[in-house]
């Protein structure tokens, strides 16, 4: 019953460690505001409707609760990513 869940959760610890290495990136370029409501628009729209939605809605149990954290951690790395490959962080002065 935990096989399927730990696999899955071993591929999110590997995607959400390079989407924050990327946002304490921007983070230390002085990009703090962008990454703050990158954080908040990611959790109230992947987050947490996906995490109730597969998980409670589609009665996927604890699966789908890690599926649903498995998108909000690819979607974080890849809002992070965006911005720090856009260099609209470059133009910040602290």
């Amino acid at each position: 019953m935990g096989i399927i869940p730990l696999r899955i959760n071993a591929a999110i610890i590997l995607i959400y460690a390079v989407g924050t290495v990327l946002m304490f990136a921007l983070e230390g370029a002085g990009d703090t505001r962008f990454t703050m409501f990158a954080e908040i628009l990611i959790t109230f729209i992947f987050y947490l409707p996906w995490v109730y939605l597969l998980g409670i809605i589609f009665h996927w149990g604890l699966v789908g609760a890690y599926l649903g954290e498995m998108i909000y951690a690819t979607s974080h790395a890849v809002f992070m990513g965006v911005r720090l490959r856009r260099d609209l962080w470059t133009q910040i002065e602290i």
